[in-house]
């Protein structure tokens, strides 16, 4: 006969049960590091994350075939959130419970990543350069969010310097009408200021949409002489074309944006319309003679493999590389806990020309940033 369990054996069992359902990284265990994405796979800002994505696995290819971290294979599990913050809150719940990934990479967007952040903190996961320079993201400290790209402060703080060095200090904003828009409006304001200055005007447009003509009649009486766009690709490029039809004036308009714009599709979507536009970016330039090391690495292993060359494939594989540099240090097993005290313990990483820099109380990597332009028929001009 069977005999029934003890006292003992009955709470060990609950206690065990307790622990699975509180540490879900216990699954994580394999011979697979798994890494989990939340982006958007689908709707208008498909390039965006179809690019970084590519990159990124461009490098995670390229360690896998060398032999992996410590024989283990890397593997991405990439989720579709369509840029909406409720799915991209799910996913999370998803990649950390149900797939067991060792750490989350690359989120994309700032509101998305928001809505997933209670969900990352909660669990413990490491979350990897998440594609936003959101202030929010930052600051307050999260011991679980590591950024390697500059922050939309610094990159608005560049737009505004080189705009104001030229003397053209009457400045509006066009800016995505949820937290991504709002923190680089903040960052425009707060630029404008040390300078003395205030936003000349300011008009919004709504998330994923190509409806602009209301932002463009708001901004038409004020005649500004520079617009910053803090705008994803689809907004943008309907903006342009709108604006730059009205009149001589306003062809002639200074007209700035920041990296998440997509660079490589805001040039594909104006071609000759948008040259003169300037565009800051987080990474080095990948398309001349003067590559940054990593930039060239990017630039070979992305020909060999026939893959486009992008300034957000170049953020993806950057990102990688540096993941895939610190799982290197992580002794024994790939456990978050240890990820994190390696990040944390990494000092300054030189990815070739690029340096990331983390600490304790460390998380935003990098602060490079540099301005580019589109040239119409010449591609990007540095």
């Amino acid at each position: 006969m069977r005999r029934a369990p003890n006292r003992r054996t009955v709470l060990t069992q609950l206690a065990a049960a307790s622990a699975a359902l509180h540490a879900p990284w216990v699954h994580a265990q394999g011979e697979e590091i798994k890494l989990g994405l939340s982006a958007a796979l689908s709707g208008p800002s498909t390039d965006m994350s179809h690019r970084f994505i590519s990159g990124a696995t461009l490098c995670f290819d390229k360690a896998n075939a060398q032999g992996g971290i410590q024989g283990r294979k890397v593997k991405l599990i990439s989720l579709d959130d369509g840029y909406q913050p409720e799915r991209c809150a799910d996913n999370a719940q998803r990649l950390i419970q149900t797939e067991g990934v060792h750490a989350l990479f690359g989120f994309f967007g700032t509101a998305t990543t928001q809505a997933a952040l209670p969900i990352i903190n909660k669990s413990g996961i490491p979350l990897f350069s998440p594609v936003t320079g959101a202030e929010s993201l930052r600051n307050p400290f999260s011991p679980n969010v590591w950024h390697t790209r500059a922050s939309y402060y610094e990159e608005t703080e560049a737009l505004v310097t080189q705009l104001t060095q030229v003397g053209i200090d009457r400045i509006a904003a066009v800016y995505q009408n949820d937290a991504f828009g709002t923190e680089g409006l903040e960052g425009v304001r707060r630029a404008l200021s040390r300078r003395g200055l205030a936003l000349a005007g300011t008009a919004d447009i709504a998330r994923n949409s190509a409806g602009v003509a209301a932002a463009v009649e708001s901004l038409k009486g004020i005649q500004p002489s520079g617009i910053i766009l803090v705008l994803t690709q689809t907004s943008a490029a309907a903006f342009v074309r709108a604006w730059r039809q009205q009149s001589q004036a306003h062809r002639t308009t200074a007209l700035r944006t920041l990296s998440v714009v997509d660079a490589n599709a805001l040039r594909d979507a104006l071609g000759e319309a948008g040259a003169g536009i300037g565009i800051s970016q987080v990474v080095p330039f990948p398309y001349d003679a003067r590559k940054a090391p990593v930039a060239s690495e990017y630039v070979d292993t992305a020909l060999d493999k026939k893959s486009d060359v992008s300034f957000l494939g170049l953020e993806g594989f950057i990102a990688a590389k540096a993941l895939v540099a610190t799982l290197r240090k992580v002794p024994g097993k790939s456990e978050r806990d240890k990820l994190i005290e390696a990040i944390k313990n990494m000092g300054t990483l030189d990815l070739g020309g690029f340096p990331l820099q983390f600490g304790q109380r460390q998380n935003s990597g990098s602060n490079f940033v540099e301005l580019v332009a589109l040239g119409g028929k010449q591609g990007f001009i540095r």
